[in-house]
């Protein structure tokens, strides 16, 4: 296949899968448990956001408030809520909680650990932060998702606090779920949780795909108490000092961003969306 062909055939997928993006977005959209809402609906959202970038104007965005069931029967079964920045919409479902994933005693020691309700006025605030993200970024490419989600999550806290909340709180109820996700995602972190346990991690290449999946299962369920607790601990750890680097430089700064006295309005052409279609 040649380099044009090829480039063709991503293009088609891709307006494929938009295509089929779009009718589970216009399901949700028809739905007689959706409502649509904007900003304006959210004061304390409006007024927060407002305060802290009154150069961004989000009124334009339709906040699309559902049940989980409408959402779950439309391919959205582990979101809380997204923005989709092709739609520039966002879908959220009016009631949320941590589920279990179901996936052996693993998953099921990690789910003791973060279950918990979470108010869908946090997930608005969350994801209205990635529209703002997407509008001053303009049209930038997708890049540095992890670092997207840092400033969202940090950029959130003032908000959250507002609430009453203390970090711990604030942690359990919005950063935890990102935060297992990066240190399971940090190869040398997990490596050295099996070091501890004495063994040695399977190497992909010696198994097929079937066979090294339930290996890796066997070897995550047989140890289930020891990873969570590990897993867990990391991730509050990667919470904290994300909410500690806030603290002390304030909406300007991630960890990548060593000058914090830049305009955030100004860098964030430097940062990921995640659900960017």
């Amino acid at each position: 296949m040649s380099w044009a062909s090829y480039l063709q055939a991503i293009k088609e997928l891709q307006q494929q899968e938009i295509k089929e993006l779009e009718k589970r977005v216009n399901r949700i959209k028809s739905s007689v448990e959706t409502t649509e809402k904007r900003i304006d609906d959210f004061p304390e959202i409006h007024a927060y956001l407002q305060k802290h970038f009154p150069k961004i104007n989000l009124g334009d965005i339709p906040i699309y408030m559902t049940s989980p069931r409408v959402m779950d029967r439309n391919g959205f079964e582990d979101a809380g809520g997204c923005y989709i920045n092709y739609f520039k919409a966002i879908f959220v479902k009016n009631r949320i909680r941590v589920k279990d994933s179901g996936g052996g005693r693993f998953a099921a020691a990690l789910y003791k650990k973060t279950s918990c309700a979470i108010d869908p006025e946090d997930v608005v605030m969350h994801e209205l932060m990635h529209a703002l993200s997407a509008r001053v970024r303009s049209g930038a490419g997708a890049r540095f998702r992890n670092n997207e989600e840092e400033f969202v999550y940090t950029n959130c806290v003032d908000f959250y606090r507002s609430k009453g909340r203390s970090d711990e709180e604030i942690i359990k109820t919005s950063f935890l779920p990102f935060c297992i996700q990066d240190a399971m995602s940090d190869k040398d972190v997990m490596l050295g949780f099996w070091s501890q346990l004495g063994i040695e991690f399977p190497v992909r290449k010696d198994y097929t795909k079937v066979d090294y999946e339930k290996k890796v299962q066997r070897l995550f369920d047989n140890n289930a108490s020891f990873m969570a607790t590990a897993i867990f601990d990391a991730a509050m750890e990667r919470s904290f000092k994300m909410i500690d680097l806030h603290n002390k430089y304030g909406r300007q700064q991630i960890h990548t961003n060593t000058s914090p006295d830049f305009d955030p309005e100004l860098r964030m052409d430097t940062i990921d969306m995640d659900c960017d279609l």
